[in-house]
Formats: structure tokens, C-alpha cells, sequence
């Protein structure tokens, strides 16, 4: 997960990257609305039209249509097929006990506690892409107008509270001649035991930045990158 925040920190990713339109990660409730709610229950099952950045006068999108293939060190199977994504995963091999103060402290954060200890489970923040030359990574994001959101698939054996304190950063910026703030909001993660979305957002304007993070399955779009 800390990797996957270093990452998303850069707009710029957007450049280089590639992006798979909008896929079905979000389940239907009982009346047919779609829930974007976290918990996505004991399987996680994804799937999607594989797209592209083009690049002429201005970018655009255009459908992918080959082939790719993906990895995941947790299990599960999925591929890139003719364009199309999917992925299927029940209880993750390699459980570990989550540390969730490494996971969740860096650099904005303070004060990391859970309402559980020995918590086991996975976190994936990224797909590999193997045997391909052009592409190494999949991921579930999107980007516009300075904002930039993520989901993160988290899977744990058990309930379990994740609460941290957002940190605020402040300073001026001499060349510009204009002041600056970083902020994260506190947050408080009620994680169900089983697969849940953990959506991230950050928000960047020339003089701020801000991150917030909640259980939350929004439609995003999959971004595979060099």
C-alpha cells in the first residue's frame, strides 16, 4: 500500500499511462442500484474493456484489442483477452499478519491503532503484468481535473477497526511567492472480514494538496503503465 501512495502522489503518471475503461467490481443491491459500498464480500471478481491513451494533437482513448497476461502473488486467475480484462479471486493464498501502523503510517499519517491484533490478510494495490516488453503494471484509478482517486483491494480474516490521524503540513514557496498546505483527514476503516475496496483520494492545486481515504468502491478506470 505504501508504494501504491508514493505512486499515486505524482499526477503525472497519467502521461505514460494506459487505461481500461470502467469495470464491474461493484455489485447490484436487491433493487438493482449499483452499491459502491466497501465491502465487496468473500470473492472478488473483476472485469473490463482494456483501453488506451493515444497521443496526436491531444489524447484520446482508443480500445485495446490484444492480449495480455497478468499476475498476482495472492492467487486467484484472471488475463487480458482481445481487450477484455477479468480476474477472479476466493480467500487469498500467503495471509499475513497485517501491520497495520507500517501500512497505513507513513508519511501523513500518525497514531495508527485497531481495535484487533494478528489480523491476517492481503493487500492488492497492483496487478504485474508478465512477458511484455511495453507494460508492467495494472491498477484502479482515475484522474481529472487535479484529482486523482485509487482503490486498493484489502482482504482480512476477521473484523477489524483501522483508525489513524491525518498530519497537516505547511510552508511557502519562494519562487512562486505563495504559501502552501498539505493536509490528511483522520480516518476510521471498518474493515468486514473478506474483500473490501479502500478508496483513496488526492486532491492538487498549485497551493494545496489534501488525501482522504474511506471504504468506498466508486467507478474508477484500470490503468496498466510502463
Amino acid at each position: 500500500m505504501k508504494n501504491t501512495f508514493r505512486f499515486i502522489g505524482s499526477i503525472a503518471i497519467i502521461t505514460i499511462a494506459t487505461v481500461i475503461v470502467f469495470s464491474v467490481i461493484a455489485c447490484k443491491d436487491d433493487e438493482g442500484d449499483l452499491d459502491t459500498s466497501g465491502f465487496l464480500g468473500d470473492s472478488l471478481d473483476l472485469s473490463g474493456q482494456v483501453v488506451y491513451w493515444e497521443w496526436d494533437d491531444e489524447a484520446h482513448i482508443v480500445n485495446y484489442t490484444g492480449n495480455l497476461s497478468i499476475d498476482c502473488e495472492y492467487g486467484g486467475s484472471g488475463e487480458i483477452k482481445n481487450g477484455q480484462f477479468s480476474y477472479s479471486i476466493g480467500i487469498p493464498i500467503g495471509l499475513q499478519v497485517l501491520d497495520f501502523e507500517d501500512e497505513f503510517g507513513w508519511g501523513f499519517y500518525e497514531e495508527i491503532t485497531s481495535n484487533k491484533t494478528n489480523v491476517k490478510g492481503v493487500i492488492i494495490s497492483r496487478f504485474n503484468i508478465i512477458n511484455d516488453e511495453y507494460y508492467s503494471s495494472l491498477f484502479y484509478s482515475d484522474y481529472t481535473a487535479g484529482i486523482e482517486q485509487s482503490v486498493d483491494f484489502i482482504y482480512v480474516d476477521t473484523d477489524v477497526t483501522v483508525n489513524g490521524k491525518g498530519m497537516t503540513y505547511t510552508g511557502f514557496e519562494e519562487e512562486g511567492g505563495y504559501s502552501w498546505i498539505e493536509t490528511a483527514k483522520d480516518f476510521s476503516l471498518a474493515f468486514k472480514a473478506g474483500w473490501n475496496a479502500l478508496y483513496i483520494e488526492e486532491v492538487e492545486t498549485t497551493s494545496s494538496y489534501s488525501i482522504t481515504m474511506t471504504l468506498s468502491n466508486p467507478p474508477l478506470r484500470w490503468f496498466i503503465s510502463k
